[in-house]
């Protein structure tokens, strides 16, 4: 996408000006459009259940072709990672931590399935609880 719009704006404005237009207001819908598909497979990837209080982080999942590392990538050229990162880790301090914390509640259990880290996510995750 990025890509795209940086070669419509080599071509001179005098040679389709309406041509151009029409297809930089295409790329910008098809932006959108991908941009909230991918919100989907987020949730999908990292599912957080308030009700539930529980989180599930999937590496990759069956019926779509994106997985972690691929999603790091597009919140990267979206510039959404470290808002997202923020937001996670405000998640799961609300949702998972804080209940599990309170001496006046009942008390909650935190179980963990099935840990995996990618020696190549290390240095991010590393970053995440340093920052958060």
């Amino acid at each position: 996408m990025v890509d795209s719009w940086a070669l419509l704006d080599t071509i001179p404005v005098d040679k389709s000006a309406r041509a151009i237009r029409m297809l930089d207001n295409r790329c910008f819908d098809l932006r959108g459009f991908a941009h909230e598909q991918f919100k989907v497979v987020w949730k999908q990837l990292v599912h957080l259940d308030p009700d539930e209080k529980t989180l599930t982080i999937n590496q990759s999942l069956k019926d779509e072709f994106t997985n972690m590392d691929q999603a790091i990538i597009v919140l990267k050229a979206y510039k959404e990672l470290d808002a997202t990162a923020k937001r996670l880790a405000e998640d799961i301090d609300d949702i998972i931590l804080k209940p599990r914390t309170d001496t006046q509640g009942p008390l909650l259990s935190i179980k963990v399935t099935k840990v995996c880290v990618i020696p190549s996510h290390l240095p991010t995750l590393i970053h995440w609880l340093m920052v958060f």
